[in-house]
C-alpha cells in the first residue's frame, strides 16, 4: 500500500469516526432536552411522498397559484390536524402552527432562535437586495438602526402631507355611480405617498408612464417570488426573462430617483426632507441606499394599498357598516376630517382591524430555526405538549387561520363584523397586522394614519359605496403578500 493511500484511508476513517461521534453527542443532547421538557412531536400530515414531499409541494403550488386559494388550503389542513402539525418537503421538516403561544414565542420570548434570512434572502435578493426584510442577527440590527434613527422626523413630515395626496385621490373618483376598481387608485396613492416619504417629492410630478412601468415591473417581479421560495435556491430555476428585466428596470428607476434627490439643492421648494436625504448623510453609496429604499418600499406600498383595497372590498358588501361609519363622521359636520380626527374614530378603528383580521397582508410569516429550541405547545395526541424544534426546521405560523379561529373570535369568525373588536381578547397574540416583537413594522403608525384618514375622507365625501363585483367571495392573489385578485370593484355616488 502506498503512503498516499495509507494516509487517505486513515483520514477517511478519522473523518467518519469524528462525524459519528459528533452525531451521537448531538443526538444524546437532543434526547436529553426532549426528555427534560416533556416534548412530543405534533401530528403529521398524511403524505404520499414522505421522503421528498413532492405531494405537499404540488398541493401548495396548485392551490396557491393555480387556484388562488393558498390560505384556504392551509385552513383545511388546520381543520384536519389541529393547531400545530408537521410535514416533510425536500428533506426539510415543516411545522405549521396557529397557536398564539407558539406565535408569541417565535416573535418575542424566543425571538433569537428564529430567523427569516434562510427563507427570504434568496427569493427576494434579485428585487430588493439584502436588506432589513431578509436579514437576521447583527446585520439586521445594524440595518434597522441605520434607518429607524432617521425615521421619526421624516414620518412627522409625511403625516402632514397625507391630506394633499388624499385630495388628489378624491378628485379622481367618479361621483355618478360609474363602476371603478378602487385598487388601481389606491396603488397610485400608495406609490405617490411612499415615494414622497422616500425621496421627498411625489412621483406624480414626473412622467406618469414611467411611474406605471415601475409599479408594473415591481409587481411582476413579486409574482415570481413564491416560486423562488418553494424551488431549490438556485437562479437557474427562475427561467422567466421578464423577471430579470423587471428587476433591472426597478433598480434603474430607483437609482435615477436617488441621484435626483442627491442633486437637488437643500432649500428646494418642491422637495421635503426624506429618508434618502437622511441616508445620504450617512453614505453616498447609491447601491446601498437603493436596497434600503426597495426594502422600505415593499413594506410601505403594500402596507397601504392592500389594506385600503380590502377595507372597501368589505364595505361595499356591508352597507350597514358603511352607514355606521358615516354616522360616526357626522359629528364633524361640514368640516373636513383631519388625520388626527381619523385616528380618534373608534368604529373606524374597528373596521380597519376587522379587515386586517380577515385579510392579512401576510397569510403566513415563515421562520427558520437558527438553533435547537422548543415551541411551548402543539405536541402529542391532544396537541398540548411542548414541541422540540431542530436547527433548520421551517416554522410556518398561519396568521390567516389564527385570525379566523372560532375558539378565539367566536362562531361567526368568518364574517365581517367590526363590533367584535369591542369584545375583550384574552391574548394580544391573536392578530398581527404589523408583526410583533423586535421585528414589528416601524412604519405602523404612519401606515395606520394614512389608511384611517383615506377611509374617513372617502366615507365623509360620498353618500354610497356599492359592490359591482360578481364574485362576492374574497379571492387571494399571492405574491410576496396576499392581495385581492378581483380588486375592489364599486360604484360611488356623491353626498
Amino acid at each position: 500500500m502506498s503512503t498516499f493511500k495509507y494516509y487517505a484511508g486513515a483520514f477517511s476513517l478519522w473523518f467518519l469516526i469524528s462525524q459519528l461521534l459528533k452525531w451521537s453527542r448531538s443526538y444524546a443532547k437532543r434526547r436529553r432536552i426532549i426528555s427534560q421538557n416533556g416534548c412530543e412531536p405534533p401530528k403529521s400530515i398524511i403524505q404520499k411522498d414522505p421522503v421528498f414531499g413532492f405531494d405537499i409541494f404540488n398541493d401548495q403550488v396548485l392551490q396557491g397559484w393555480e387556484k388562488n386559494s393558498r390560505n384556504k388550503y392551509f385552513a383545511n389542513l388546520f381543520n384536519i390536524y389541529g393547531s400545530t402539525f408537521q410535514a416533510r418537503m425536500f428533506h426539510k421538516r415543516l411545522i405549521y402552527t396557529n397557536s398564539p403561544e407558539n406565535i408569541q414565542a417565535i416573535h418575542t420570548t424566543d425571538f433569537e432562535s428564529f430567523g427569516v434570512s434562510p427563507v427570504r434572502a434568496f427569493p427576494l435578493r434579485p428585487i430588493v437586495g439584502r436588506g432589513i426584510i431578509s436579514s437576521d442577527g447583527l446585520q439586521w440590527k445594524g440595518l434597522r438602526a441605520a434607518v429607524c434613527q432617521r425615521f421619526a422626523p421624516v414620518q412627522a413630515a409625511q403625516i402632514a402631507n397625507i391630506e394633499n395626496h388624499v385630495d388628489k385621490l378624491l378628485s379622481r373618483i367618479p361621483q355618478d355611480g360609474i363602476d371603478l376598481d378602487l385598487q388601481i387608485l389606491f396603488q397610485d396613492l400608495a406609490l405617490n405617498t411612499t415615494m414622497e416619504f422616500l425621496f421627498g417629492a411625489s412621483l406624480d410630478m414626473e412622467s406618469p408612464n414611467s411611474n406605471k412601468e415601475f409599479l408594473e415591473a415591481f409587481h411582476y417581479a413579486q409574482n415570481l417570488v413564491p416560486n423562488r421560495i418553494l424551488l431549490p435556491p438556485h437562479d437557474i430555476f427562475t427561467t422567466d426573462p421578464k423577471f430579470w428585466s423587471s428587476c433591472r428596470f426597478v433598480h434603474q428607476f430607483v437609482d435615477k430617483q436617488i441621484l435626483k434627490t442627491k442633486s437637488k439643492p437643500a432649500d428646494s421648494q418642491t422637495h421635503s426632507y426624506s429618508l434618502v436625504d437622511s441616508l445620504l448623510n450617512r453614505t453616498e453609496d447609491v447601491v446601498e441606499i437603493r436596497w434600503h429604499v426597495l426594502n422600505w418600499f415593499l413594506a410601505a406600498h403594500e402596507g397601504i394599498a392592500v389594506p385600503l383595497t380590502n377595507i372597501f372590498f368589505y364595505l361595499a358588501r356591508h352597507p350597514r357598516v358603511w352607514a355606521l361609519l358615516k354616522a360616526e363622521l357626522q359629528k364633524f359636520g361640514s368640516r373636513k376630517v383631519s388625520p388626527k380626527d381619523a385616528r380618534g374614530l373608534k368604529y373606524l378603528e374597528n373596521v380597519i382591524n376587522e379587515a386586517f383580521r380577515l385579510s392579512p397582508n401576510l397569510g403566513t410569516n415563515e421562520r427558520v430555526a437558527l438553533r435547537d429550541t422548543i415551541l411551548p405547545t402543539g405536541g402529542g395526541v391532544l396537541g398540548k405538549k411542548p414541541v422540540f424544534v431542530r436547527e433548520g426546521d421551517l416554522i410556518v405560523p398561519s396568521l390567516y387561520t389564527l385570525q379566523r379561529r372560532t375558539d378565539i373570535w367566536g362562531h361567526d369568525a368568518e364574517e365581517f363584523r367590526p363590533e367584535r373588536w369591542e369584545e375583550k381578547r384574552e391574548s394580544p397574540w391573536t392578530t398581527l397586522p404589523f408583526g410583533g416583537g423586535p421585528r414589528m413594522c416601524p412604519g405602523k403608525e404612519i401606515g395606520l394614519a394614512q389608511v384611517a384618514y383615506t377611509v374617513a375622507r372617502i366615507c365623509q365625501t360620498f353618500a354610497t359605496c356599492v359592490n359591482r363585483d360578481e364574485t362576492m367571495e374574497y379571492v387571494d392573489d399571492f405574491r410576496v403578500v396576499s392581495v385581492s385578485r378581483n380588486g375592489a370593484k364599486v360604484a360611488i355616488t356623491s353626498v
